[in-house]
Protein backbone atom coordinates (compact mmCIF):
# COMPACT_ATOMS: atom_id res chain seq x y z
CA UNK A 1 0.00 0.00 0.00
CA UNK A 2 1.45 3.43 -1.38
CA UNK A 3 0.21 6.80 -0.26
CA UNK A 4 0.65 9.67 -2.38
CA UNK A 5 -0.22 12.92 -3.01
CA UNK A 6 -3.02 13.78 -6.03
CA UNK A 7 -4.02 17.59 -5.91
CA UNK A 8 -3.34 18.66 -2.82
CA UNK A 9 -5.20 15.36 -1.26
CA UNK A 10 -3.88 11.96 -0.03
CA UNK A 11 -4.39 9.14 -2.33
CA UNK A 12 -3.46 5.21 -1.42
CA UNK A 13 -2.19 3.16 -4.29
CA UNK A 14 -2.30 -0.69 -3.83
CA UNK A 15 0.83 -2.23 -5.66
CA UNK A 16 0.81 -6.03 -5.63
CA UNK A 17 2.28 -7.35 -8.38
CA UNK A 18 2.19 -10.57 -6.84
CA UNK A 19 -1.23 -10.98 -8.25
CA UNK A 20 -1.50 -8.65 -11.45
CA UNK A 21 -4.09 -10.22 -13.63
CA UNK A 22 -3.91 -9.80 -17.72
CA UNK A 23 -7.07 -8.40 -19.14
CA UNK A 24 -6.14 -7.44 -22.14
CA UNK A 25 -3.13 -8.88 -23.20
CA UNK A 26 -2.96 -12.51 -24.47
CA UNK A 27 -0.79 -14.88 -22.03
CA UNK A 28 2.39 -16.71 -23.57
CA UNK A 29 4.29 -19.74 -22.82
CA UNK A 30 6.43 -16.99 -21.08
CA UNK A 31 4.02 -14.86 -18.90
CA UNK A 32 3.48 -16.12 -15.48
CA UNK A 33 -0.14 -16.75 -14.58
CA UNK A 34 -1.96 -18.16 -11.55
CA UNK A 35 -4.14 -21.33 -12.40
CA UNK A 36 -7.70 -22.01 -10.80
CA UNK A 37 -7.91 -22.15 -7.71
CA UNK A 38 -3.99 -21.34 -6.80
CA UNK A 39 -3.47 -20.23 -3.46
CA UNK A 40 -2.03 -16.48 -4.21
CA UNK A 41 -1.53 -13.47 -1.89
CA UNK A 42 0.26 -12.35 1.31
CA UNK A 43 -0.65 -14.54 3.91
CA UNK A 44 -1.42 -12.14 6.68
CA UNK A 45 -3.37 -10.13 4.96
CA UNK A 46 -5.18 -13.11 3.24
CA UNK A 47 -8.73 -13.94 4.04
CA UNK A 48 -10.12 -16.96 6.19
CA UNK A 49 -11.77 -18.22 2.70
CA UNK A 50 -8.53 -17.78 1.02
CA UNK A 51 -6.56 -20.02 3.27
CA UNK A 52 -8.78 -22.31 3.66
CA UNK A 53 -9.31 -22.80 0.54
CA UNK A 54 -12.77 -24.41 0.30
CA UNK A 55 -14.10 -23.41 -2.87
CA UNK A 56 -16.29 -21.10 -2.07
CA UNK A 57 -15.95 -18.05 -4.35
CA UNK A 58 -14.01 -15.11 -2.94
CA UNK A 59 -15.63 -11.72 -3.31
CA UNK A 60 -15.44 -8.55 -2.14
CA UNK A 61 -15.47 -9.94 1.45
CA UNK A 62 -12.38 -10.96 1.18
CA UNK A 63 -10.90 -7.49 0.42
CA UNK A 64 -12.68 -6.06 3.34
CA UNK A 65 -11.01 -8.63 5.47
CA UNK A 66 -8.19 -7.27 4.14
CA UNK A 67 -8.54 -3.55 5.22
CA UNK A 68 -9.48 -4.79 8.07
CA UNK A 69 -5.84 -6.38 8.89
CA UNK A 70 -4.56 -2.78 7.48
CA UNK A 71 -6.35 -0.95 9.66
CA UNK A 72 -5.18 -3.24 12.61
CA UNK A 73 -2.53 -2.67 11.83
CA UNK A 74 -2.24 0.99 11.45
CA UNK A 75 -3.40 1.13 14.81
CA UNK A 76 -1.43 -1.85 16.75
CA UNK A 77 1.86 -1.47 14.96
CA UNK A 78 1.42 -5.43 13.85
CA UNK A 79 -1.27 -7.77 11.80
CA UNK A 80 -3.52 -9.91 13.91
CA UNK A 81 -1.69 -12.88 13.08
CA UNK A 82 2.00 -12.00 14.04
CA UNK A 83 4.34 -12.65 11.03
CA UNK A 84 7.03 -14.60 12.65
CA UNK A 85 5.04 -17.12 13.82
CA UNK A 86 3.97 -17.77 9.95
CA UNK A 87 7.21 -17.71 8.43
CA UNK A 88 8.33 -20.53 10.90
CA UNK A 89 5.23 -22.51 10.76
CA UNK A 90 3.89 -24.82 8.35
CA UNK A 91 1.79 -24.95 5.57
CA UNK A 92 -1.17 -26.28 7.58
CA UNK A 93 -0.40 -24.56 10.59
CA UNK A 94 -0.26 -21.31 9.28
CA UNK A 95 -3.65 -22.25 7.41
CA UNK A 96 -5.22 -22.67 10.85
CA UNK A 97 -3.86 -19.48 12.43
CA UNK A 98 -6.32 -17.66 9.93
CA UNK A 99 -8.81 -19.87 9.69
CA UNK A 100 -9.12 -20.54 13.55
CA UNK A 101 -7.09 -17.92 15.55
CA UNK A 102 -9.45 -15.15 16.94
CA UNK A 103 -7.48 -11.35 16.27
CA UNK A 104 -6.69 -9.87 20.05
CA UNK A 105 -8.49 -6.92 20.83
CA UNK A 106 -6.40 -3.80 19.79
CA UNK A 107 -5.74 -3.00 23.11
CA UNK A 108 -4.51 -6.39 24.50
CA UNK A 109 -2.70 -6.25 21.56
CA UNK A 110 -0.30 -3.28 22.21
CA UNK A 111 -0.24 -4.11 25.62
CA UNK A 112 1.46 -7.60 24.89
CA UNK A 113 4.12 -5.83 21.80
CA UNK A 114 7.66 -5.41 22.16
CA UNK A 115 6.73 -1.51 21.01
CA UNK A 116 5.70 0.47 24.16
CA UNK A 117 2.93 2.46 23.87
CA UNK A 118 4.86 5.46 24.03
CA UNK A 119 6.62 4.73 20.44
CA UNK A 120 3.70 3.51 18.69
CA UNK A 121 1.74 7.16 19.85
CA UNK A 122 4.72 8.75 18.64
CA UNK A 123 5.14 6.99 15.23
CA UNK A 124 1.04 8.47 14.88
CA UNK A 125 1.71 12.02 15.72
CA UNK A 126 -0.85 11.36 19.23
CA UNK A 127 -0.64 11.35 22.81
CA UNK A 128 -0.03 7.71 24.32
CA UNK A 129 -3.18 8.83 26.41
CA UNK A 130 -5.34 9.21 23.16
CA UNK A 131 -4.36 6.31 21.63
CA UNK A 132 -5.03 4.27 24.90
CA UNK A 133 -8.54 5.78 24.31
CA UNK A 134 -8.87 5.41 21.12
CA UNK A 135 -7.69 1.56 21.32
CA UNK A 136 -11.04 0.80 23.58
CA UNK A 137 -13.47 3.21 21.35
CA UNK A 138 -15.57 1.95 18.73
CA UNK A 139 -13.32 1.90 16.47
CA UNK A 140 -12.51 -1.45 17.83
CA UNK A 141 -15.85 -2.70 16.60
CA UNK A 142 -15.14 -1.89 12.99
CA UNK A 143 -12.24 -3.13 13.04
CA UNK A 144 -13.68 -6.51 14.58
CA UNK A 145 -16.30 -6.74 12.52
CA UNK A 146 -14.33 -6.05 9.38
CA UNK A 147 -11.65 -9.18 10.55
CA UNK A 148 -14.84 -11.95 11.16
CA UNK A 149 -13.94 -15.21 10.37
CA UNK A 150 -17.60 -15.59 9.49
CA UNK A 151 -17.63 -13.70 5.80
CA UNK A 152 -21.51 -13.03 6.45
CA UNK A 153 -21.00 -11.12 9.41
CA UNK A 154 -18.43 -8.89 7.90
CA UNK A 155 -18.93 -5.23 6.12
CA UNK A 156 -20.66 -6.41 2.78
CA UNK A 157 -18.93 -3.55 0.47
CA UNK A 158 -16.37 -1.29 1.16
CA UNK A 159 -18.85 1.68 1.48
CA UNK A 160 -20.41 0.31 4.35
CA UNK A 161 -16.82 0.37 5.92
CA UNK A 162 -16.40 3.87 4.72
CA UNK A 163 -19.85 5.22 5.89
CA UNK A 164 -19.05 3.40 9.29
CA UNK A 165 -15.62 5.16 9.48
CA UNK A 166 -17.80 8.28 8.68
CA UNK A 167 -19.71 7.72 11.35
CA UNK A 168 -16.73 7.28 13.63
CA UNK A 169 -15.14 10.74 12.57
CA UNK A 170 -18.30 12.58 13.13
CA UNK A 171 -19.57 11.17 16.71
CA UNK A 172 -21.85 9.40 15.50
CA UNK A 173 -22.77 5.66 16.38
CA UNK A 174 -21.48 3.47 14.24
CA UNK A 175 -23.07 0.03 13.07
CA UNK A 176 -20.71 -2.09 14.67
CA UNK A 177 -21.80 -3.57 17.66
CA UNK A 178 -20.27 -6.61 20.30
CA UNK A 179 -21.06 -9.78 19.26
CA UNK A 180 -23.98 -11.14 21.43
CA UNK A 181 -23.12 -13.94 23.77
CA UNK A 182 -24.35 -16.75 22.13
CA UNK A 183 -22.33 -16.13 18.82
CA UNK A 184 -19.37 -15.70 21.44
CA UNK A 185 -20.00 -19.53 22.41
CA UNK A 186 -21.10 -20.64 19.02
CA UNK A 187 -17.18 -19.27 18.15
CA UNK A 188 -15.99 -20.83 21.28
CA UNK A 189 -17.18 -24.41 20.71
CA UNK A 190 -16.03 -24.23 17.26
CA UNK A 191 -12.92 -23.30 18.02
CA UNK A 192 -13.04 -25.97 20.61
CA UNK A 193 -14.90 -28.81 18.94
CA UNK A 194 -13.07 -31.54 20.28
CA UNK A 195 -12.72 -30.46 23.78
CA UNK A 196 -15.89 -29.44 24.56
CA UNK A 197 -17.69 -32.47 23.12
CA UNK A 198 -14.83 -34.61 25.34
CA UNK A 199 -16.10 -32.02 28.28
CA UNK A 200 -19.48 -32.85 27.75
CA UNK A 201 -19.58 -36.56 27.39
CA UNK A 202 -17.27 -36.60 30.68
CA UNK A 203 -20.08 -33.91 32.62
CA UNK A 204 -23.23 -36.71 31.00
CA UNK A 205 -20.98 -39.51 32.83
CA UNK A 206 -20.56 -37.47 35.91
CA UNK A 207 -24.59 -36.38 36.08
CA UNK A 208 -25.14 -40.01 35.08
CA UNK A 209 -22.62 -41.49 38.28
CA UNK A 210 -24.66 -38.69 40.57
CA UNK A 211 -28.12 -39.70 39.54
CA UNK A 212 -27.71 -43.43 40.15
CA UNK A 213 -25.73 -42.98 43.19
CA UNK A 214 -28.68 -40.75 44.34
CA UNK A 215 -31.50 -43.40 43.53
CA UNK A 216 -29.03 -46.30 45.20
CA UNK A 217 -29.16 -44.08 48.56
CA UNK A 218 -32.86 -43.18 48.08
CA UNK A 219 -33.49 -47.28 47.63
CA UNK A 220 -30.74 -47.63 50.94
CA UNK A 221 -32.36 -45.18 52.93
CA UNK A 222 -35.99 -46.65 52.09
CA UNK A 223 -34.53 -50.17 53.00
CA UNK A 224 -33.31 -48.48 56.01
CA UNK A 225 -36.34 -47.19 57.54
CA UNK A 226 -38.52 -50.13 56.45
CA UNK A 227 -35.80 -52.30 58.51
CA UNK A 228 -36.25 -49.82 61.57
CA UNK A 229 -40.24 -49.69 61.28
CA UNK A 230 -40.08 -53.66 61.17
CA UNK A 231 -38.00 -53.72 64.21
CA UNK A 232 -40.01 -51.64 66.30
CA UNK A 233 -43.14 -53.13 65.20
CA UNK A 234 -41.87 -56.35 66.45
CA UNK A 235 -40.15 -54.52 69.76
CA UNK A 236 -43.99 -53.48 70.42
CA UNK A 237 -45.30 -57.37 70.28
CA UNK A 238 -42.96 -58.40 72.27
CA UNK A 239 -43.61 -55.85 75.25
CA UNK A 240 -47.52 -56.59 74.82
CA UNK A 241 -47.35 -60.18 75.06
CA UNK A 242 -44.38 -59.77 78.12
CA UNK A 243 -47.26 -57.17 79.56
CA UNK A 244 -50.00 -59.92 79.32
CA UNK A 245 -48.08 -62.87 80.65
CA UNK A 246 -46.91 -60.77 83.59
CA UNK A 247 -50.96 -59.84 84.08
CA UNK A 248 -51.56 -63.80 83.61
CA UNK A 249 -49.91 -64.27 87.12
CA UNK A 250 -51.56 -61.49 88.87
CA UNK A 251 -53.55 -62.33 92.16
CA UNK A 252 -56.14 -59.53 90.56
CA UNK A 253 -56.69 -61.34 86.97
CA UNK A 254 -56.80 -64.81 88.91
CA UNK A 255 -59.61 -63.10 91.33
CA UNK A 256 -61.38 -61.67 88.09
CA UNK A 257 -61.26 -65.24 86.68
CA UNK A 258 -63.13 -66.97 89.56
CA UNK A 259 -65.52 -64.53 89.38
CA UNK A 260 -66.33 -65.24 86.11
CA UNK A 261 -66.77 -69.10 86.91
CA UNK A 262 -68.50 -68.28 90.00
CA UNK A 263 -71.05 -66.45 87.73
CA UNK A 264 -71.15 -68.69 84.91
Amino acid sequence: MLVTVSDGKPLVKVIDFGIAKALNVELTEKTLYTEFRQLIGTPQYMSPEQAERSGVDIDTRSDIYSLGVLLYEMLTGETPVDPQRMRSAAWGQWQRMIVDEEPSRPSVKVSTTLKSNEDLAKQRSIEPAKLRRLLSGDIVWIVLKALEKDRSRRYATANQLADDVDRLLSNRPVLATPPSKRYLLKKFVQRHRNAVIFTSLLLISLITGLVATGFSAAWAIRERNAAILSQKAAESQTLQVRRLASLAGSPLLNKIEADSLAEQ
